[in-house]
């Protein structure tokens, strides 16, 4: 079997919680090497302090990211191309709730050198939500097996979208932009690959289908991307409410009760919660 090598790029903030359970994940399913670029903040707790070890063995890498501004995702993933995309089989451009599963349980090394990729230039992972679980409180460093409840909006595998592991050594464009068979798709977001200022060009879906951006999921899938949008109501003020995201520009959606809601079943307790620890009337 061939050895490809595989780095994931992720940005973080506010997310350190969870990261050394994020990284082992990793590493165990065949990543090669972890990038985050640290958007913290000065005041908040550093990548590097909770990563540090990792960095040392050569594991992980840690790229100071706290004075981005703007659509900050695209700019790290169009840096990491820029400068590493060479060095690199494939990579994951995943976020640090998101853990890509592989059907058989196979290694992604192996799940990867699968002949039927062999001359793509992507395979992209078709999300799946994960609610709370009823968790008001996790007091455990580990997320995986705590939130293990999908949820169900009207067909568990429906309207859905896809992530993408994409090719090293290709002509990748991550800054937003007009392509070519680009219908404005998701305000032509980083979710969706371009490649030779194409969208979506000669990749596939983890079953080697055609792709196209939003998708009707079926259990036939060799693979998912596990989405663990808020966590528990204690999470998602910690870690989502507390980055402001995304910010003045945008009012289609805000991180509240309401957002919170799309993915969780609501309680009296969780809004209790809520009230009580965001200091609202």
């Amino acid at each position: 079997m061939n050895e490809v090598k595989i780095a994931l790029v992720t940005i973080t903030r506010l997310g350190n919680k969870y990261l050394r359970e994020f990284i082992e994940y990793y590493l165990n399913i065949g990543v090669d090497k972890i990038y985050f670029y640290d958007n913290n903040r000065w005041r908040e707790e550093n990548v590097m302090d909770v990563v540090s070890d990792y960095v040392n063995n050569g594991l992980v890498e840690v790229i100071y990211f706290g004075n981005a501004e703007g659509r900050i995702q695209e700019i790290a993933y169009q840096d990491f191309y820029n400068n590493h995309g060479n060095e690199y089989d494939w990579i994951c451009y995943f976020d640090d709730d998101e853990y890509v599963v592989i059907n058989s349980n196979e290694n992604l090394k192996n799940f990867l050198s699968n002949p039927m990729f062999c001359d793509k230039n992507g395979v992209s992972f078709p999300m799946i939500n994960y609610s709370d679980s009823g968790v008001i409180v996790n007091n455990k460093n580990t997320r995986l097996d705590v939130y293990t409840q999908i949820k169900n909006r009207g067909k568990i595998w429906a309207n859905s979208f896809y992530k993408t592991i994409i090719r090293g050594g290709l002509n990748v464009t991550y800054i937003i932009g007009k392509y070519e068979g680009d219908d404005n798709i998701y305000d032509n977001s980083f979710h969706v690959p371009v490649v030779d200022l194409k969208v979506y060009n000669n990749i596939v879906d983890c079953d080697g289908n055609e792709v196209t951006y939003w998708v009707t999921m079926n259990e036939t899938y060799n693979g998912y991307l596990k989405h663990i949008p808020t966590g528990c109501i204690d999470d998602f003020i910690n870690m989502k409410m507390k980055r402001c995201w995304p910010g003045p520009e945008r009012t289609d959606v805000k991180f509240d009760y309401e957002y919170f809601s799309k993915y969780n079943n609501p309680t009296n307790e969780k809004y209790q919660y809520y009230i009580e620890h965001t200091n609202l009337e």
